[in-house]
């Protein structure tokens, strides 16, 4: 990544730019490869000084008031001596990485003077916002979460780290694992599982997949390969447990299973914060470190030690936080089934996000459970599953799947230790399963994309694949659905069409569904589509967007699109056209089209939108217009050349 690449030379202000990634697709790296590449010479010369400040040290010293200067040369000491003239005549860009650690950092009290003392937030926010140093240049990373959190006003330009593509995910398998034939075996095994596959997308996780693969591959006495994330997580934890080259079943140590358990409760207790974690809190969960404790399997596995730039203190932080809430799960499930102690309020079904327009027909007294009395496991996961629903920011999605994951008997063949004996059945976990399938097909429900595809992860973490295999069915037998889609059915639907990566032959929106909230995530994967049948669906502008953006993809598929039966303004239309110029159609149907022209726009410029390469596909439709005169503005009127009635 170049500075020209954040911040292009054309532009004629400061770029302020938010870049973001889910946790361990490659965020931090970047930044560091970044600041590795200018300090080496290689690249960014252009710029003076880089000055990295990571929002989980600033976090450190939040209340304490500093001013700028200051505050930087506790990080910088060489900074001390410099003439404050430097920060505004030299070229200095902000990196500040980790938003999501602290998002209190946009409250200001409007700051103008660099010179000025106030805490570490609000000198943060009027950097970010400009109101300090105006010259410099500032690059934030966060997770999408915290990013949904902040106003775009204060950034010029979103950009998104996607993690590993396909091919990338094949070569980092064959790079660590020497063996060709076992890497092969290892690419088409992951492949044949969707819910791995996407993970591995994620370069932690694709690391993770490594290491237990190969140490698993060829050896007689590990068993199956894993084939959920739960698994891979389980198998993780026993091998940094024990020596990793050992080759014999593992058994945890009492001393190594107690430190998990606490580490576990530690975990639980900061799903949240994702807490910078200082030794006192660490003695307070009952774990003392020691120089023997430092050199622990777990320890190394689970906690990364970290050196402030602006204090000599250590502290530690959870590896990732797929490994935080792994143990925050392997906890949860432990009290329960050690203690019987629920650690969720239930969560009643009135505080779920929903959307009353539409009517639910699905039978839901099967899944009435007494909020005082959570006696069986499956009471258990569905307050677990109203709980992580209920969270918008998406803290407890992997906690549910793991927490699911740990219930089936492979996990507690491994770990039993830990979780100890629970009332496991098959009817407990079918009928965990029907309730999340309940969950899905809820058309009163409307619940952010990424939860809806957790739920899908869900099912495949209690090995359930029925549900993926009916969509697959539905996208094969043209859209034949018995019932039209919730806006959760049509979130995974989209889901598997993009991961596959399969060009299918037709879409047919409105049939599907009839909630603009649906048609819209079904509309983003639309380019993977030949023909898209968009008739009714009363596009709104959202919806309108996500449709541009699809027909400009320059990996489009789309040759046939129809939009007839729809109600456009001239601006909705307009920005449409636009967008057809580069795009890929052969054949566009606007009939029974009511267009509703703005003042603003007369009807001859329309029409010189519609000319030139837009024009071959419409030429029934320009045909067919007629225009009348009303007063001083221009209404026209739309026919079809096979009816004589207006719409």
């Amino acid at each position: 990544m170049t500075s020209s690449g954040l911040y292009p030379k054309t532009d004629s202000t400061p770029r302020t730019v938010l870049t973001k990634g889910i946790s361990g697709i490659g965020k931090t790296f970047s930044v560091q490869k970044f600041i590795f590449d200018w300090a080496e010479g290689k690249a960014n010369q252009d710029v003076d000084f880089m000055l990295l400040l990571p929002f989980w040290e600033l976090d450190l010293i939040k209340d304490d008031k500093y001013n700028l200067h200051v505050l930087l040369c506790r990080f910088y000491p060489e900074l001390e001596d410099l003439n404050l003239k430097m920060y505004k005549e030299c070229k200095v860009v902000f990196i500040l990485d980790g938003l999501d650690e602290n998002r209190e950092f946009f409250k200001s009290e409007k700051l103008y003077d660099k010179g000025m003392k106030s805490s570490v937030g609000e000198l943060i926010s009027d950097l970010i916002n400009g109101k300090l140093l105006p010259s410099a240049h500032i690059w934030i990373t966060t997770r999408p979460a915290a990013a949904k959190d902040t106003t775009t006003q204060h950034f010029d330009r979103v950009t998104e780290i996607q993690g590993f593509n396909d091919l990338q995910i094949e070569e980092h398998f064959r790079k660590r694992i020497s063996d060709q034939d076992q890497a092969n075996e290892i690419i088409l095994h992951i492949k044949s599982f969707r819910s791995l596959y996407v993970m591995c997308h994620i370069p932690f996780f694709c690391h993770i997949t490594a290491t237990v693969f190969e140490k698993m591959i060829g050896n007689p006495v590990s068993g199956e390969l894993p084939k959920t994330l739960t698994e891979i997580y389980s198998c993780f934890v026993l091998n940094k447990a024990e020596d990793i080259n050992e080759a014999r079943p593992v058994k945890l140590s009492h001393s190594d299973e107690q430190t998990i358990v606490a580490l576990g409760e530690l975990a639980f207790n900061h799903l949240r914060d994702n807490a910078v974690i200082a030794e006192k809190m660490l003695l307070h969960y009952g774990i003392a470190i020691s120089e023997e404790a430092k050199h622990s399997q777990v320890l190394k596995f689970v906690l990364r030690e970290e050196k402030p730039m602006i204090a000599d203190l250590n502290c530690y932080r959870f590896l990732h936080s797929g490994v935080q809430q792994f143990l925050a799960a392997l906890y949860f499930l432990n009290s329960y089934t050690c203690l019987g102690i629920p650690k969720f309020h239930p969560v009643q079904d009135s505080q779920l996000p929903h959307d009353r327009t539409s009517a639910d027909t699905l039978n839901t007294e099967e899944f009435d459970v007494n909020p005082q009395q959570q006696n069986t496991l499956h009471d258990m996961f569905r307050v677990a599953l109203d709980n992580a629903l209920k969270s918008h920011d998406g803290h407890l999605d992997l906690f549910l799947r793991f927490l699911l994951g740990l219930s089936l008997y492979y996990s507690q063949n491994s770990l039993s230790q830990l979780i100890g004996a629970s009332e496991h059945s098959e009817e407990n976990i079918q009928k965990t399963i029907r309730y999340i399938k309940y969950i899905i097909r809820n058309k009163k429900k409307s619940f952010p994309h990424p939860q809806c595809i957790n739920l899908l992860h869900c099912l495949a973490e209690l090995r359930d694949y029925s549900f993926e295999e009916e969509m697959q069915k539905l996208l094969s037998s043209s859209n034949s659905a018995e019932d039209q889609l919730s806006i959760a059915q049509c979130s995974v639907l989209a889901h598997l069409v993009q991961v596959s990566g399969a060009v299918h032959e037709e879409l047919n929106v409105g049939k599907l569904c009839s909630i603009p909230a649906g048609q819209e995530r079904l509309i983003s994967v639309l380019q993977y589509f030949k023909k898209v049948l968009l008739v009714k669906c009363w596009i709104i502008s959202t919806t309108l967007d996500t449709l541009i953006s699809a027909l400009k993809s320059p990996d489009s598929h789309l040759i046939e699109l129809d939009l007839s039966h729809n109600n456009f303004t001239g601006a909705q239309l307009t920005s449409l056209c636009c967008a057809l110029r580069s795009s890929r159609l052969q054949s566009l149907n606007l009939s029974h089209v009511n267009l509703s022209i703005i003042p603003q726009m007369g009807e001859f410029h329309w029409l010189n939108f519609m000319s030139g390469d837009i024009q071959p596909l419409c030429n029934d439709f320009l045909d067919s217009i007629k225009r009348t005169t009303t007063g001083v503005s221009h209404t026209i009127l739309i026919y079809t050349p096979w009816s004589s009635a207006e719409w």
